[in-house]
């Protein structure tokens, strides 16, 4: 009750408090207005490319296949790859593990080099969505990769949908692709987003890059990689992978329990067969950066930067709810199990294509 009660006051202050919302507007129009600065600034550079996936929280999803096959093909040799990350510091072993590459630079997302970048790269390459100042030159070549084969509802079909969607509308218009994984997201693209009869580009419906990261990566790749990254994980037992989507109605502030996170763990725990099976949690984007700091660093939470459908690699069983990663792992024929507690309040809330 409480945690509701000061989630409503939050909400009642960004609607009706004017200094709050001044701070708001203040700092949107300081960024619009860099932005133009920037825009008129910088030529188009043919062999640049930018990357940003789910606004910076890592080198992940599409964006990260796409990148990775072009850093395998000679005919992309001599491109310069800008990766968009939320903050550098708390990307340190990925700025180690290519500081070797000369062509791969990293910025900061809604810096002055982030601006540079954003208007001077040919080639802009998104799974998600630029933010509202965002405008692609004539020259830009904008792909659109996306993120899921939804389960959830989006777009216009969401309660909501008609205030959330402007900037996400915006940006699938401006994009000259955008990747469809198969016929029923193109039809979400078509009617949810209402960009049939009104997108001037094309989709590609050819499944997601990110898959080839599921299918081709090794399981002793990604227990070592694992391990790096300071999770406690055993290479001779199974992993049972708990990871749920996000809730709430603001990506950058999403809804969460860690105490809940933490009793699905305990009981998986005592109901396994501890010398055949491990436990490991992988919180949405959206939520890990809002953990406490005790369990970002937590040997049972896998970091947000992690990459979701490399990790799935080495999975044996995957729980989950509305994430759109099942989809992915049936790819895999190993069990998926399904844990909503949740799915008469999330249909009211948000709402789902599929019957549960």
């Amino acid at each position: 009750m409480l945690k509701n009660f000061l989630l409503y006051i939050k909400e009642f202050l960004k609607l009706f408090y004017s200094p709050y919302r001044s701070r708001q507007k203040s700092a949107k129009k300081r960024l619009r207005t860099k932005y133009a600065q920037y825009y008129y600034k910088y030529r188009v550079e043919d062999d640049l490319v930018l990357y940003e996936s789910s606004y910076g929280r890592g080198m992940t999803c599409n964006p990260y296949a796409i990148f990775k096959a072009f850093m395998h093909d000679e005919i992309f040799s001599h491109y310069r790859h800008v990766w968009v990350l939320e903050d550098l510091k708390e990307h340190q072993p990925l700025l180690k593990e290519f500081q070797q590459f000369s062509n791969v630079i990293f910025v900061e997302r809604e810096t002055d080099e982030y601006f540079k970048y954003l208007v001077s790269a040919k080639y802009l390459i998104n799974n998600t969505s630029f933010s509202s100042y965002f405008a692609k030159k004539k020259d830009q070549v904008y792909i659109n990769t996306w993120h899921s084969i939804t389960v959830k509802k989006l777009g216009f079909d969401m309660p909501d949908g008609k205030l959330a969607t402007g900037n996400m509308l915006r940006n699938l218009l401006a994009a000259d692709y955008i990747i469809s994984a198969n016929q029923f997201t193109t039809k979400i693209f078509k009617t949810a987003f209402k960009l049939d009869g009104l997108y001037e580009g094309k989709i590609i419906e050819n499944g997601y890059p990110r898959n080839d990261l599921l299918l081709q990566t090794s399981r002793a790749d990604v227990v070592k990689k694992l391990q790096a990254a300071g999770v406690r994980v055993d290479e001779k037992k199974k992993i049972i992978l708990y990871a749920p989507t996000w809730r709430g109605n603001n990506f950058f502030q999403p809804d969460y329990s860690i105490a809940e996170y933490l009793q699905v763990l305990e009981s998986l725990q005592q109901g396994i067969h501890s010398a055949d099976y491990q436990v490991l949690i992988k919180p949405h984007p959206a939520v890990a950066k809002h953990l406490p700091k005790k369990y970002q660093k937590n040997t049972v939470f896998i970091p947000a930067a992690f990459d979701t459908n490399e990790l799935l690699a080495a999975v044996d069983v995957l729980i989950s709810d509305y994430s759109s990663i099942f989809f992915d792992f049936m790819l895999t024929n190993r069990p998926v199990l399904f844990y909503i507690p949740d799915l008469e309040e999330y249909k009211t809330k948000r709402g789902v294509y599929f019957k549960i």
